[in-house]
């Protein structure tokens, strides 16, 4: 058996962690962490503090010269394999040449449904019943690769983003832990995702979780709101021109008397 023994990660400091319970550290020949959240370098450093794995910061790639530099960095270093998680720049082909293919990306819903960013409280804002956790080859386009490993996790009536993000995080630590051998130990066969199925979200921004009483019924005003509880700023409607934020979970109830007090 031909097993990769150089392994390099992209990460952040909520993803890292989870990596290195089901990676060992010999294997591991750095981290690679984005140059858009670049404050979350000293959490990186403190996560590694007691290894002697290096970090790398990976720049725009319009900034050329910088990403160039990376790039030739990351060929002296010889990497076998890429494992990325929690990690928010584009990853380019050049990268994915490097180890021949072998980048695999672990994704909080069931491809094909919610790529894209903040699969997490798109799940809820739906008002699904069922997400998880996927684990699949990475392409330039984000999250459309085939898919290797899959696990779902339900959805609770009462569930925020907050509480769900836990459930999922505890559940990720033991599959991850069985399921990251594999692909170290080139055991994995990949499962084309099915495009008819598929669906891609949008970046939500504060501006996203706006409450329309006129054109929303009471259950979507809940998922929504449960999908922005604090310590997110929360969903908001307009009342006098003015934004009344709500980022408390809020029963079916409770949104029938904001309806009768706002719109």
């Amino acid at each position: 058996m031909i097993k990769a023994n150089r392994i390099l990660l992209f990460s952040d400091s909520y993803g890292l962690p989870i990596l290195l319970q089901s990676i060992p550290e010999e294997l591991i020949i750095g981290v690679v962490i984005a140059s858009i959240r670049i404050n979350d370098k000293v959490k990186i450093e403190v996560i590694l503090k007691d290894t002697n794995i290096p970090i790398f910061v990976q720049p725009a790639f319009k900034n050329g010269e910088s990403y160039n530099v990376f790039n030739s960095k990351l060929k002296e270093i010889k990497p076998e394999l890429i494992i990325c998680s929690s990690y928010s720049m584009l990853i380019r082909q050049d990268v994915f040449n490097l180890v021949r293919g072998r980048a695999y990306n672990v994704h909080y819903s069931l491809l094909p449904l919610n790529r894209g960013p903040n699969p997490v409280q798109w799940a809820l804002i739906k008002g699904e019943e069922k997400t998880g956790i996927t684990i699949h080859q990475m392409h330039t386009t984000i999250d459309t690769g085939p898919i290797a490993f899959q696990l779902s996790v339900e959805i609770s009536e009462d569930d925020t983003w907050v509480s769900l993000l836990d459930k999922l995080t505890m559940v990720s630590e033991g599959f991850l832990k069985k399921r990251i051998p594999y692909l170290i130990n080139k055991q994995v066969e990949l499962i084309k995702q099915d495009e008819w199925k598929a669906s891609t979200n949008v970046r939500l921004t504060p501006d996203s979780p706006l409450i329309d009483f006129n054109k929303m019924t009471d259950l979507e005003i809940y998922n929504l709101i449960r999908g922005q509880v604090k310590p997110l700023k929360g969903a908001y409607l307009i009342s006098d021109t003015n934004r009344v934020y709500i980022n408390e979970f809020t029963n079916l109830t409770e949104i029938q008397n904001l309806r009768l007090k706002y719109e």
